[in-house]
């Protein structure tokens, strides 16, 4: 009777350490790929509902002769609105209620859940508009016109800073709808944390994926359906 013998023999050190090293590389070149495709995918989700809610605006404004009103949160942010005013007396209501313009807000796609702020505590796209308004405490305001940074040609390729009422450069626009884009911020910062441009549409705070896809700046779209990018 013959026996067999039958040894195992298990993986070295070195073949361990290779099959380490390839999978290193995988995870090198295919997680930026995933991280990029969606990216990608929230700037082509933000640039449809801007037209979503562009178009919501201006059926509403078709209805009622002017654009929604704005929700000030606290100075720094206008809240798209979607119910009724503070005061709704003194006007019809939001994009939801009692007419649905919309199904319900539009979240910017890079503020990743209803819970998940930008730095003016709103979640939703954004939305600023000529006239009238209400501030934090629900009291009646007038607003400033929404300005845009222009060159001389008015081509909106200016980059003035701010408001400035007394500046040809800064013409004013019906509304403007945008996302925060991929910094979640909707101003431009400098490394040391301070503004840049505080205004949200100044050429120097409109996103350009030729910086990166992860570049500052707001995406941007403009009545008649301008967009940046």
């Amino acid at each position: 009777m013959t026996r067999v013998c039958l040894t195992q023999r298990g993986f070295t050190l070195i073949e361990l350490l290779i099959v380490v090293a390839i999978i290193g590389v995988l995870a090198a070149i295919a997680v930026p790929n995933f991280m990029n495709a969606m990216n990608r995918a929230k700037i082509s989700r933000a640039q449809h509902d801007l037209k979503t809610l562009a178009s919501a605006l201006e059926m509403y404004r078709i209805d009622h002769g002017n654009f929604p009103y704005v929700q000030d949160q606290g100075g720094v942010e206008w809240q798209m609105p979607v119910g009724f005013p503070p005061n709704h007396e003194r006007g019809p209501a939001g994009l939801t209620t009692p007419v649905a313009y919309l199904n319900g807000p539009l979240y910017d796609p890079f503020l990743r859940s209803d819970l998940e702020m930008d730095n003016a505590g709103n979640p939703w796209l954004g939305y600023e508009r000529c006239g009238f308004g209400y501030d934090m405490f629900g009291q009646f305001a007038p607003i400033k016109p929404v300005r845009v940074p222009v060159d001389a040609n008015g081509t909106l390729e200016g980059t003035a800073p701010d408001y400035n009422e007394s500046d040809p450069r800064l013409v004013p626009r019906e509304y403007v709808v945008y996302s925060v884009g991929p910094d979640m911020n909707h101003r431009v910062l400098n490394p040391d944390g301070s503004i840049l441009v505080r205004s949200r549409f100044s050429k120097l705070n409109r996103y350009d994926p030729s910086n990166g896809l992860y570049s500052q700046g707001n995406i941007v779209r403009f009545p008649g359906g301008q967009t940046f990018p």
